[in-house]
């Protein structure tokens, strides 16, 4: 269904009443994000969609998922050795889980080069190297000193593997432009160069993150979380893109595949590949928003002039750009609109979103329900229904 530009606003304006009580400290989104997700729920009939917004309503309203929130953050902040080794072993059935989505995203032999962008606890690296004997890899992650974890790879696996421990908001990603106004480290040779048939981009920007400085003291408070968090997540798509031999496999973990920015992203990738799905894994991701596209045969070469120019310029602003010197800020509306605006996805994309991000709903669906049950929630009758009728 196409909408004229009048009922496009009418759409947006109507929605912005009806989610006023949406925002809390768990959901911080201005509501530019959610645009594109208002104006699917007012054209088409899409029923996990639908009962995932009253979900979501519900949880926001009940203290019992705060408490479950925030132990989560608790224990993310300060894992020990068993939690850690828990998310190593999950991480393993994970990148299983996208191995037999993508249909054999990692061969069982061969030479095979990849790149894992935020790498630890490890678990997706020990997959392929465990799986693929031949494979050699290459690990990216923060430095435990400045609040990341440890990659705990097996031995076996150390020999045929490379990790790199840098900080990628401290990497210069302006190439030819003006250079930034902090010193920064140039790109890696080892992370650059078109030379990995596979990027796997899993990092997430950590609210315990330390920035490296050297006046930084020991116990120094972590800037504030938004500062850098969409800075991290551009310095990862840089580096991928720099990092992706012409015709590999890109896989980026994203958010909320109805929110206007992802949208944006994921027009983007579907521009540059041959073939690009959405995954979201049943472990640890079912009750969450992430979910990870798999784009295949990517060449970069395909995006229009300034769409890859455009991303460092907006990463540049993104990392630096904020009230603070040297501290970055959140994206705002309209700022990637130079690779399509919101009003293109509405008008040439938007049945093509919602064919590739309707089973990454249904599953968060399901997984919300499952959560609520273990909590006590109960949600209403009229989401079950829908979620039978989904299920026919």
């Amino acid at each position: 269904m196409t909408l004229s530009s009048n009922e496009i606003s009418a759409t947006a304006a109507t929605s912005s009443i009806t989610l006023d009580g949406e925002v809390n400290h768990r959901s911080a989104y201005p509501y530019h994000y959610k645009y594109i997700r208002d104006v699917i729920l007012a054209t088409h009939k899409v029923p996990w969609l639908e009962q995932l917004v009253g979900l979501r309503k519900e949880g926001w309203r009940n203290e019992g998922l705060d408490e479950v929130y925030m132990e989560r953050q608790a224990v993310i902040q300060e894992p020990d050795m068993e939690t850690q080794r828990f998310w190593f072993e999950q991480m393993r059935r994970v990148m299983s889980e996208l191995d037999h989505f993508g249909v054999g995203l990692v061969p069982p032999a061969g030479e095979f080069k990849f790149l894992d962008i935020g790498c630890a606890p490890g678990g997706f690296s020990s997959y392929i190297l465990t799986k693929n004997r031949q494979a050699h890899g290459t690990g990216v992650t923060l430095d435990i000193f400045q609040g990341g974890y440890p990659v705990l790879l097996e031995k076996r696996c150390q020999r045929r593997y490379t990790l790199v421990l840098r900080d990628l908001l401290q990497l210069d990603f302006t190439y030819d432009g003006a250079p930034p106004p902090v010193p920064l480290v140039p790109i890696p040779p080892s992370l650059r160069d078109h030379q990995y048939v596979l990027v796997l981009v899993d990092g997430h920007h950590l609210r315990h993150y330390r920035p490296e400085s050297p006046s930084s003291a020991p116990d120094a408070p972590s800037p504030p979380y938004m500062a850098f968090r969409d800075a991290f997540f551009l310095s990862q798509l840089l580096l991928a893109l720099d990092a992706l031999r012409p015709g590999g496999t890109l896989v980026l973990k994203l958010t909320h595949a109805e929110y206007t920015h992802t949208a944006q992203i994921l027009f983007f990738l579907d521009a540059i590949s041959d073939r690009l799905a959405l995954c979201k894994p049943r472990v640890l991701h079912r009750s969450r928003a992430t979910f990870y596209a798999v784009a295949r045969g990517v060449h970069v070469d395909r995006a229009p002039p300034g769409w890859v120019s455009g991303l460092r310029a907006l990463w540049r602003e993104a990392r630096f750009g904020g009230e603070v010197e040297g501290m970055g800020r959140a994206l705002r509306a309209g700022e990637l609109d130079f690779i399509v605006s919101p009003g293109e996805i509405v008008e040439v994309w938007l049945d093509r979103l919602v064919k590739l991000a309707r089973q990454v709903w249904g599953i968060q669906v399901r997984g919300l329900q499952k959560l609520f049950e273990r909590t006590g929630v109960q949600p209403g009758t009229a989401a079950n229904e829908q979620s039978e009728h989904e299920d026919q």
